[in-house]
This record gives structure tokens, sequence and C-alpha cells, in this order.
């Protein structure tokens, strides 16, 4: 198994690992920071309820690290992964389970990519698609500079 739990088959040997950008999880992360910053404007307010008080705070805090820990391991892992027969996408579930999507490169037919409006574009923030002659189009999740990644998918499939 590859360290992020994608089977590399058989006479694969992987080719380029890349992340998605982490600008897209930016709202999650805000969520996870509010809950560890929220509690200590209320600190004053709930310690004059004593121990009870101090115990719901402790509780809130507890459950915010926990659940900013979980989403920053999510977002780290996750990966997309090029071998010279296939392109998988690792995605890691809220329990820190894998979900790969896979498509063979010997399927590929069509390969688009999008780039972001407004300041993604500055970031050279886009998407990728890929169409296959049987399925629904694989979509990648927003990544840098995804026409590097299109014309490294061309020139992976003409060595082919």
């Amino acid at each position: 198994m590859h360290p992020a739990n994608t089977p590399l088959f058989e006479g694969e040997t992987e080719v380029l690992a890349l992340a998605p950008s982490i600008i897209f999880h930016a709202p999650l992360i805000a969520i996870s920071l509010a809950w560890l910053i929220l509690p200590f404007f209320f600190l004053i307010p709930f310690i004059s309820f004593g121990f009870l008080g101090l115990g719901i705070i402790l509780l809130v805090l507890g459950f915010a690290s926990i659940l900013s820990v979980v989403n920053l391991q999510r977002i780290a892992r996750n990966e997309i992964i090029l071998t010279n027969k296939h392109l998988a996408f690792v995605e890691w579930t809220l329990f820190l389970e894998p979900r790969a999507q896979m498509i063979e490169l010997d399927e590929i037919k069509n390969i688009q990519y999008a780039m972001k409006k407004g300041f993604l574009a500055s970031l050279r923030v886009g998407t990728l698609r890929l169409k296959d002659v049987d399925s629904e189009p694989f979509y990648l999740p927003p990544l840098r500079d995804p026409k590097r990644l299109a014309q490294f998918l061309h020139d992976v499939r003409k060595s082919e």
C-alpha cells in the first residue's frame, strides 16, 4: 500500500503527488479557530458559575481542540497521486478514513482545466476535469496551476 493508502498495482510507479489547494479549506479552518478562541470571551461569565462554568469552558475547549486537530489532519492528508497507469484523489473523511477515487489514464478521453476568477486567479488556483467514455466526469478538487497538471497528464499519456 502507498503511504496514503492508495493502492499501487503491479507494475505501477508513482510519477507525481500533489496536495489540493488549502485556500478552499479556509472556512473550515476559520470555524475550528473560532471554536478555540470563542470560549475565552465567555470565560468571566462562566467562571461566575463556579466549577460548573469552568467545566463547561474546559469541555468546549477540549471539543474544539479535538475538532481542530481532526480537521487539520484531514486537510493535510488529502492528495492527488499520478502513477504511470492511473490518477487517484485520496480524500480523508471526518473519521480519518481514506476514500480514493481513481481513473485509469488509458480511459481518459478529454482533459479540461478551468482557472478560478478574482483573487484566486492571482494564486493560479483552478480545477481539472477528466472525462472518459462511459462514466461521469472525474473532477479533481481545486489545486494550484491545473494547466501544468493537465499538460503533465498529456505528456504521461503520450509516453505510454
